[in-house]
């Protein structure tokens, strides 16, 4: 039989300061840069997980995709004008 009064006061400290909690938002869904698979009957041993995981990936935002892109236009672009201006130069 249980009696009330008999177990301590518990409260749930999980839920403080909800207030300052960020809001979810939606990302965007990672690009796959890479993507092996290994056959699970393939790999060797009594448990799925046993001699490490069957896949290996990369995976990338887009939004740093995009940004990595941009880099590599202006370095190129960069790189084209100084190489036009040396070329000019031998000229003279």
């Amino acid at each position: 039989m249980i009696t009330p009064g008999i177990y301590p006061n518990i409260t749930n400290l999980s839920l403080t300061n909800v207030e300052d909690m960020p809001e979810f938002t939606v990302t965007p869904t990672p690009l796959d840069l890479f993507h092996a698979e290994l056959d699970a009957e393939t790999l060797p041993g009594p448990r799925y997980m046993g001699f490490g995981p069957s896949v290996i990936g990369i995976s990338i935002d887009p939004r740093l995709l995009a940004v990595c892109f941009a880099v590599a236009l202006i370095a190129l672009v960069i790189w084209f004008v100084s190489f036009r201006n040396r070329l000019d130069e031998k000229e003279d």
